[in-house]
């Protein structure tokens, strides 16, 4: 974390029955050096909130250190569950960066090297249980997510990922995403193991997918459907512009409803149908995107099974 080349790591010290007045959780900090010298280094305690749940990843924004990761403190949106502070010695609980993380719940992430082939290295965070959050990185970051990638069927939850290098040889990372459905295989199937290639475009778009935008329209597609808990909305934009996306069910009333400014291009989003009030049926999801006078919208039927 302070650029001097050598990996530096972080120890969770948990000590379940702390006396009084002591701390319970604290976290040390610990810097490479040709000794192995391990008897120096920077704590924290509990004092911080949530000190346990902090972590170092590669650095993100080219400038030699390593990143660190911790639980917004109020500083950021509290759909920003994370932020990440620049790599200094002892560490830096300033934060830089925010991650909209769509205030999901806590979880590791991990760089997987540099997937977009824009010199930066990238970062993928777990959402519980149901995807992993691509965001791109850069000087300065990005803080909304780039893709999101989900579980190939209801049955499945995304538990892990990891750094796998450059699988095909292209000179870009690839990375891994795993899905399982518990260790009773008699009534679920095996879990899968997911080799992502990396894009050699810095923004995921190739020039032949560049059409007109009159030609090309409003397009976009959901996987799963029918729907037991969480589906991928998958679409593609024409234009920059202001996108709604909202669920109706076959009455017309109104049970979801979320607002994004969002750029040209590829996107994804994941719908969670089990926080909503709603029962089993059919439903009707629509996309509209306005820029000025410009109003595209197209809608499809959803299925919704509880």
């Amino acid at each position: 974390m302070d650029g001097d080349g050598k990996d530096d790591f972080t120890i969770d010290m948990y000590k379940k029955f702390a006396p009084a007045g002591s701390p319970e959780r604290k976290r040390w900090f610990i810097y490479g050096n040709n000794e192995f010298d391990f008897n120096n280094y920077y704590e924290m305690t509990d004092t911080f909130y949530n000190v346990d749940l902090m972590y170092i990843v590669q650095d993100l924004n080219n400038d030699g250190k390593g990143e660190l990761v911790f639980t917004n403190q109020g500083t950021h949106p509290y759909w920003f569950t994370e932020v990440m502070s620049f790599g200094t010695r002892p560490p830096n609980i300033t934060p830089e960066y925010g991650l909209n993380t769509e205030y999901s719940s806590w979880a590791d992430g991990f760089s997987p090297g540099n997937v977009n082939s824009d010199l930066y290295n990238d970062f993928i965070r777990h959402i519980p249980y149901s995807s992993m959050f691509l965001y791109l990185g850069g000087s300065p970051m990005w803080a909304e997510k780039r893709r999101a990638y989900g579980t190939s069927s209801s049955y499945y939850k995304l538990n892990f990922g990891g750094r796998v290098g450059d699988v095909n040889g292209d000179g870009i990372d690839d990375f891994c995403i795993g899905e399982n459905a518990g260790t009773d295989h008699s009534s679920r199937p095996p879990g899968n193991l997911y080799i992502i290639a990396g894009s050699d475009v810095p923004n995921g778009i190739k020039e032949d997918e560049i059409k007109n935008e009159q030609e090309l329209g409003l397009s976009f597609g959901l996987s799963p459907n029918p729907v037991k808990t969480v589906t991928n909305l998958s679409y593609s934009l024409p234009f920059d512009g202001e996108l709604t996306i909202e669920i109706h069910d076959i009455t017309g009333q109104n049970v979801y409803k979320t607002i994004f400014q969002k750029e040209k291009g590829d996107h994804t989003e994941l719908i969670d149908l089990s926080r909503l009030t709603i029962s089993s049926g059919v439903y009707i999801l629509t996309l509209e995107l306005k820029q000025g006078d410009k109003i595209l919208s197209k809608s499809l039927k959803l299925q919704y099974m509880k």
